[in-house]
């Protein structure tokens, strides 16, 4: 993207190998922070501070902060956005279900202690 963009043709990018480091360093840390997603959806749900109905009842606002995160993290071009953000949104879906996977884990670990 930042390769094509000129501001006018009078213009000449020059792209320094220190601007496209630093550039390349925040978008591989930013997403390979994002990409935690599922990480961060297990360890919540082991303590309790998430749920799967409290992830499924805030999914309208989960999917207004990744389109968020993914215009923060990525060039500014919608193609971009939308490449980083679908994974996210999937990612979003399985932690919804890892949460599930936990839920029932604890509600099976709660049954055996009752019954002994």
């Amino acid at each position: 993207f930042f390769a094509g963009y000129q501001l006018s043709p009078q213009f000449e990018n020059i792209i320094t190998m220190s601007n496209y480091y630093d550039t390349m360093a925040d978008l591989i840390l930013g997403l390979g922070l994002v990409f935690e997603l599922p990480v961060v959806v297990h360890f919540l749900s082991r303590i309790g501070l998430l749920t799967p109905r409290l992830m499924r009842e805030k999914r309208k606002y989960a999917i207004l902060i990744i389109f968020l995160l993914a215009a923060v993290i990525t060039p500014p071009d919608w193609f971009s956005i939308w490449l980083v953000a679908v994974p996210l949104l999937l990612l979003y879906q399985i932690g919804i279900t890892i949460s599930e996977r936990v839920e029932k884990e604890r509600s099976r670990k709660r049954a055996l202690t009752r019954k002994y």
